[in-house]
């Protein structure tokens, strides 16, 4: 009896064994998605943190954020859409250039755009809605196909690359075309004030980098640094209109006026002078 109560005895410890294992393994597992999933809600919990204090904070937001732009998209618009009706939140526009959402068609990036618009549209004035909103545009479109070129430049050997690498420089040209046009245009309507606009962070930097990227319009350029000149050196700053001046005139066939911008190295014929107008705008003179 002793012999044959035996091997059922040890099949069902084995059987009790195995189970044991298996639920240990099961719980090792769950612990391990646990911490995974945890580790990803600290995250999330520590960029809405970070978020809702000050727009100061901004870079230790993108900096949590870029890892679900690269691994997470979805994640990534859910977390844009819980930050921007937070303090400090209209800068998360900016990220809508972000290359991750290449090629900026999909629905619901669309739809998460609009709403950025709706909430950082009831911190302006109404007056200037329809200006801002149309600068915030500007931005996405003069920053957004520009994300993409540092990726393809490192493999132009491959054609495909190359293909897409033309394809993306002729959307650039077309949007920076568009966007001096519509920007000239503003400027027609707001004249001085535009430069001193009560827009959100996304349009006030498009001012400057639609004038800086104008280099197919150079005379919309020599406008800004000559009829505007006082308020474009209060809204950019001397050496960044120092840059801006050198480079239009560079555009236009021209030698260098400050050399703040001087890509071909251009020889200085009379430093003097140059230095005298360096003075003049409050930028650093040659030594």
């Amino acid at each position: 009896m002793g012999a044959s109560f035996l091997p059922p005895l040890i099949f069902q410890i084995m059987k009790i064994v195995f189970f044991l294992i298996g639920m240990f393994s099961l719980s090792v597992l769950h612990g391990q998605d646990l911490t995974i999933n945890r580790k990803s809600l600290m995250q999330k919990d520590s960029l809405l943190n970070i978020i809702s204090k000050d727009s100061a904070d901004f870079e230790d937001y993108q900096n949590v954020l870029n890892w679900y732009l690269k691994y997470n998209l979805d994640s990534a618009i859910i977390i844009i859409k819980d930050g921007l009706p937070k303090n400090g939140g209209e800068i998360l526009f900016t990220i809508f250039a972000n290359a991750a959402f290449y090629p900026y068609d999909d629905v619901e990036y669309l739809n998460t755009i609009s709403f950025a618009d709706s909430v950082i549209d009831q911190m302006i004035s109404q007056e200037n809605n329809s200006m801002c909103y149309l600068l915030r545009h500007m931005y996405i479109d003069d920053q957004k196909y520009r994300q993409i070129i540092p990726e393809l430049t490192g493999n132009l050997s491959d054609s495909s690359v190359r293909q897409q690498f033309f394809k993306i420089s002729d959307l650039i040209q077309d949007n920076d075309l568009r966007n001096c046009v519509l920007l000239d245009s503003l400027l027609n309507i707001y004249k001085s004030k535009l430069f001193s606009c009560s827009c959100d962070v996304a349009g006030k930097r498009a001012i400057s980098l639609v004038i800086l990227h104008s280099d197919l319009k150079p005379e919309f350029q020599y406008k800004i640094v000559t009829k505007y000149k006082k308020e474009a050196i209060e809204f950019m700053g001397p050496q960044n209109y120092a840059f801006l001046y050198d480079r239009c005139m560079i555009n236009m066939g021209n030698r260098p006026v400050y050399y703040i911008y001087n890509p071909d190295n251009v020889t200085i014929n009379n430093v003097k002078r140059v230095n005298r107008k360096r003075k003049l705008i409050g930028i650093d003179i040659i030594k």
